[in-house]
């Protein structure tokens, strides 16, 4: 072990709590440059390794810089796993945003579907980088910092305002109150998938959690209904009407 990662895990031990704040934000191009090496190789390591056994050391040489220059930015390595998570978390805000600006013009079904399977999609491409980053969130007890990250990027005010455009089509009569209940249980279902992902395809994730929002906010025939599935069944084939086919 380096001299300086002898310092950092004395520090840490000393301390009984560790920095995870960044130290300064990047501001010129090639110091943004820097941050982001640095994120991406602490994103492969973590994939691939327990990360606790992982220094600063190893991540500053995959990143290609010094061990100096991740320190400029980072206290510590927990807070370059808190970074991550921001910065995964920012990405999945982006594209939700798009996929809301895009359903602003759509019925009101297609519109939730598109955010929906938008929502999931972010949640799941990447499993083994959610699955390590929330792990080591919740071992260094940083989740409500996580959880406030979340709701700086809540969209509950953009999907009450798609609600709201789509008046006509409601049976609830608060589209704030029903955007609030809609991201909240979105966000924990697929947060819920992203983590135990069920035994049926992406398609048909999607369409069940299309559903159960479409039926919540809209009114009866205000959209052709969605289609009722065959489940699979231990015994057989479940089909709509609900007799089982052997």
């Amino acid at each position: 072990m380096s001299r300086i990662s002898r310092l950092e895990h004395a520090r840490e031990g000393s301390l009984g709590r560790i920095a995870i704040e960044r130290r300064k934000e990047p501001v010129q191009r090639r110091a943004r440059e820097t941050v982001d090496a640095i994120l991406t190789a602490t994103e492969r390591i973590v994939r691939a390794q327990d990360f606790e056994c992982v220094t600063t050391n190893d991540i500053a040489r995959l990143a290609g810089v010094s061990v100096g220059s991740l320190y400029q930015y980072f206290p510590s390595k927990q807070a370059l796993i808190m970074a991550v998570a921001e910065r995964r978390e920012a990405e999945i805000a982006r594209q939700i945003e798009n996929a809301l600006c895009r359903a602003a013009s759509m019925p009101l079904r297609e519109g939730v579907r598109i955010v929906v399977a938008t929502t999931l999609q972010a949640h799941v491409a990447d499993r083994a980088l959610h699955r390590a980053v929330s792990k080591q969130v919740l071992r260094m007890g940083a989740f409500e910092r996580l959880t406030e990250c979340k709701r700086l990027f809540c969209f509950t005010d953009r999907v009450a305002q798609f609600f709201a455009q789509k008046r006509s089509e409601l049976r609830v009569p608060d589209p704030q109150l029903a955007a609030f209940f809609v991201v909240q249980t979105v966000e924990a279902l697929t947060d819920a998938i992203a983590e135990h992902p069920p035994m049926s395809d992406h398609e048909c994730v999607v369409e069940e959690l299309t559903m159960l929002i479409v039926n919540y906010v809209s009114r009866p025939g205000a959209d052709s209904p969605l289609p009722l599935r065959e489940s699979s069944n231990v015994d057989g084939v479940e089909k709509a009407d609900g007799q089982i086919e052997k």
